[in-house]
């Protein structure tokens, strides 16, 4: 979600019925924060157009860069306060993605359905690509 936007465009956008609780804002494609969904709730819609999605975004976010093991991304999702999830970033700050424990736990899962060992994917292979409207 672009920081600039108005809070409405945040409601049009994911609305209700989003899978996740929280979602990145970026200036550009470069990570600013997160926005909580409950954040959005607590503001009278009439207000929505007089603020920016920077304005409730959260500095402070767990953060992968995309050649990070699954299993050390698994340790660090496990470690987190809900909702759990990790933004995916290069070295230029730039968000490529989002992460969940659900992600990681889905890439085990197809692996032991194969037969395979626990996996030794990277998170790149892996990530969901940026939410819409970022």
């Amino acid at each position: 979600m672009q920081a600039s936007a108005p809070l409405s465009e945040l409601a049009r956008t994911v609305g209700a019925g989003t899978p996740h609780a929280v979602y990145p804002v970026c200036d550009e494609r470069h990570l600013v924060g997160l926005v909580a969904m409950s954040a959005l709730s607590r503001m009278p819609p009439a207000e929505w157009e007089l603020y920016q999605v920077d304005d409730l975004a959260v500095r402070t976010s767990a953060r992968v860069p995309v050649d990070c093991e699954l299993q050390e991304a698994l340790r660090m999702l496990l470690a987190l306060p809900a909702p759990q999830l990790l933004l995916v970033t290069t070295e230029d700050n730039e968000l490529e993605g989002i992460l969940t424990a659900a992600d990681v736990l889905a890439a085990i899962d197809r692996r032991a359905d194969a037969g395979s060992e626990v996996p030794n994917e990277i998170v790149e292979d892996v990530r969901q690509p940026e939410p819409a409207g970022g």
